[in-house]
């Protein structure tokens, strides 16, 4: 079922002078704009539509159905619309003057009221009074909130343009030479809407609405708004993509880091695109800089442990603790692992030592030769589980002498964990005392958020594991950046 349009409008008491008005090429001679605006617009309007007209008592006695005094100078608007013979209904609601803010409330109340759930607004306030404007301002966004409208014309007849009222007669005696344009002011309710997007992205990292406030923006544009609304709308998409992926703990994704690449790129071309100053556009081109200003420890390259790192920073600044604690628990026998499939851990090593670790390596996996750090998904499962036991279990429980309790796959899994626990250097530093107990600590946070505070002595204060996370990170933060960068 099509959406419902919904016409709104506002008459004064003004005595009001025939003009022709203009609006996308369409030109109607009368006294009121609103009728103007509908014969542009509601052409192919249905029985389903509706039109309100916002009065005062005395507006609807001088303009509306007009007692015969105030007749002289011509049919009311109520009698003008039934001319037209249109298909919809319309009628006025009565409203007090806005002179107090409880008056101010009952208009946002009265207006807010009447305006259906889900429709397609259309609103002309040529004629509202001065409060009113700014009262749309915050009724728009409010009602899309709570019942799912849509804003596709804001107007505004331009009747300044002839002058003093009083003169118009004298100046211009014939009609047709009244030429009053009707400014289409929706792109405004377009950039409110982007803006409430804008602040929700910076506000917690998703960008989902901004996505959509974006792609809604693509359909009404220009051709040569598009073609940057598109290329806005794709940055904020990967942002969107960057985001889901930690929201997900998409750890191998995160580390390939594709979306840190496609990010930087993006914003270095939006940032040095020319934009019309005369377009909406050039009043979101500062918002690039902000995006520029979170990504900025986001690596650009592919297969970064640092994009790792920059995870759980984000999950940190946007209070996903689960994933936070997630990502760093994973991370130190990811970012281990890495190491050993690059050259990163044998420049510390003397040279008979690199050769030891490299046949241990090759005994387990034997395509281990050809591997690099990029290959994530070539890496043997059963060695990163291998090599997590070091921060899960053998640190944490102090089993460094207990070779016999690490359950591993078999006995070149265990000489490997030997040898990591006496040479490589990243493990003898987390072997210190105070590190193996905030590794515990940190299995111990995870355990309970991950098993939704079923078990045992689980936490009962929420705060209490992301202030944990931020200590945590900030004892291992500058230990992995050091040894993983």
């Amino acid at each position: 079922m099509p959406t419902r349009r919904t016409f709104i409008s506002f008459l004064g008491t003004t005595r009001y002078e025939e003009v022709t008005y203009t609006l996308d090429g369409y030109s109607y001679s009368t006294r009121y704009v609103s009728q103007a605006i509908l014969q542009a617009i509601a052409r192919d309007w249905t029985e389903r539509d509706r039109a309100f007209f916002f009065v005062t008592e005395e507006a609807k006695r001088k303009n509306w159905s007009p007692s015969p005094e105030d007749s002289t100078h011509g049919p009311g608007l109520e009698a003008v619309l039934r001319s037209s013979n249109y298909p919809f209904q319309y009628r006025t609601i009565e409203i007090p003057h806005g002179f107090s803010e409880a008056e101010i409330w009952q208009l946002f109340y009265t207006i807010y009221h009447e305006i259906p759930k889900n429709s397609a607004l259309y609103i002309d306030i040529t004629n509202a009074f001065r409060t009113i404007p700014i009262l749309f301002t915050v009724l728009i966004p409010y009602a899309r909130a709570t019942k799912g409208v849509t804003v596709e014309g804001i107007y505004y007849g331009a009747f300044e343009v002839l002058g003093p009222p009083r003169e118009i007669p004298k100046k211009y005696p014939k009609v047709e030479d009244r030429k009053v344009p009707i400014l289409q002011l929706a792109v405004f309710a377009k950039l409110q809407e982007i803006s409430y997007s804008v602040r929700t992205f910076l506000d917690t990292g998703k960008a989902d609405h901004l996505v959509k406030s974006l792609e809604q923006g693509v359909k009404h544009a220009t051709d040569e708004e598009r073609r940057v609304l598109i290329d806005i709308k794709e940055l904020f998409r990967g942002a969107k993509i960057l985001h889901d992926n930690i929201a997900t703990c998409r750890g191998k994704v995160l580390l390939h880091n594709s979306a840190g690449k496609s990010l930087h790129q993006r914003i270095q071309s939006l940032l040095h695109t020319n934009v019309d100053k005369t377009t909406f556009l050039a009043s979101i081109k500062p918002l690039f800089s902000k995006v520029q200003d979170k990504i900025k420890s986001l690596p650009a390259a592919h297969d970064s442990l640092s994009a790792l790192w920059y995870a759980i920073d984000y999950a940190i600044r946007y209070r996903m603790t689960q994933q936070g604690l997630t990502l760093l628990r994973e991370g130190f026998a990811v970012a281990l692992l890495a190491d050993l499939y690059s050259d990163c851990a044998y420049s510390q090593l003397a040279p008979e030592k690199v050769q030891e670790l490299k046949s241990i390596l090759h005994r387990i996996d034997k395509s281990h030769a050809t591997k690099t750090k990029s290959r994530v998904q070539g890496w043997d499962k059963t060695l990163l589980e291998t090599i997590a036991i070091i921060f899960s279990y053998i640190l944490p429980q102090n089993k460094e002498d207990a070779p016999h309790e690490w359950r591993v796959p078999s006995e070149e899994h265990c000489t490997l964990l030997l040898y990591l626990l006496q040479h490589h250097p990243f493990v003898l530093e987390m072997r210190h005392k105070e590190l193996k107990r905030q590794l515990d600590r940190l299995y111990k946070l995870r355990n309970d958020i991950n098993h939704a505070g079923f078990t045992d002595n689980a936490t009962r204060d929420a705060d209490k594991f992301h202030n944990s996370l931020v200590e945590l990170w900030r004892t291992f933060q500058p230990i992995l950046q050091r040894h993983f960068p």
